[in-house]
């Protein structure tokens, strides 16, 4: 299951940053007085009133005194965003220290391999989750036969080298992977991804084409092709589809496909 500290963290850096800024906004109004400026309005005309301290009662504000209440407005606005600004850092603290989704996995874990046998568990462990996603779709599906074959880590006949630096990369980082399934999609249309990889930590599955040859139309278009019905099926670039591309005269660039992996499936 997904911890997503991660993203409170970003959060919390993000508040922390929204706090100094408003610290700073505050300093600037320091002068300026607290003091409940009223209005009405009608439409897109507004009216303001300050109240007068002895006698409680309303008095209008005229347009050559707004430079006057602007400052005060402004800083009741700012007093109220910087209270909670540090309420929500308060509370994104506290639930950061002491949050432990892994908690509920870790039950089962400890359980012993005799209740294991008859329990279901409420969340599956990443190793179960893993070995049925493996399981669920068979590796090596596609039946057009390759005019060179290279052998991965993983023991599968890739169809090019630069698809066995993918797989191996993949391998070593231990992100699961399933070279060249079958993908069967709406219409009736069958496609072999090259790659289809799971990001652990979201239970997220990712496909991956590499585009190998783009020095040649007819494979550009057939690939151009391709990615538009997987846009029409919510395999969408950026989400869940990874592109790595080559030519005649451009190599793979192995860090693209470092930056990829650590950017969807870590």
């Amino acid at each position: 299951m997904e911890d997503n500290k991660r993203e409170l963290e970003k959060q919390l850096i993000l508040l922390k940053k929204l706090k100094k800024r408003s610290d700073e906004n505050l300093k600037k109004l320091k002068n300026a007085p607290e003091e409940c400026i009223r209005t009405s309005s009608r439409g897109n005309f507004h009216q303001y009133y300050r109240k007068d301290e002895n006698s409680g009662k309303r008095i209008y504000v005229n347009k050559k005194k707004f430079d006057e209440i602007r400052p005060i407005i402004q800083k009741e606005y700012e007093l109220k965003v910087n209270k909670v600004i540090n309420e929500q850092i308060s509370i994104l603290e506290k639930y950061i220290i002491h949050s432990n989704i892994n908690a509920i996995t870790d039950i089962y874990k400890e359980t012993s391999n005799a209740k294991k046998a008859m329990i279901t568990p409420i969340i599956s462990t990443d190793e179960d989750y893993i070995k049925k996603w493996l399981a669920s779709m068979p590796p090596c599906q596609n039946p057009y036969p390759p005019k060179r074959s290279f052998e991965t880590m993983n023991k599968e006949i890739s169809k090019s080298k630069s698809e066995k630096i993918i797989a191996d990369t993949m391998f070593n980082m231990k992100i699961p992977y399933i070279y060249e399934p079958r993908l069967d999609l709406d219409n009736r249309i069958t496609k072999y991804p090259d790659f289809v990889a799971l990001n652990i930590k979201k239970r997220k599955t990712i496909y991956w084409e590499h585009l190998g040859r783009l020095g040649d139309a007819d494979y550009c278009l057939d690939n151009f092709n391709k990615l538009m019905i997987y846009e029409q099926n919510g395999i969408v670039l950026g989400d869940n589809l990874i592109i790595t591309m080559e030519s005649n005269d451009i190599d793979l660039d192995i860090h693209s496909v470092y930056e990829n992996i650590n950017r969807y499936l870590m």
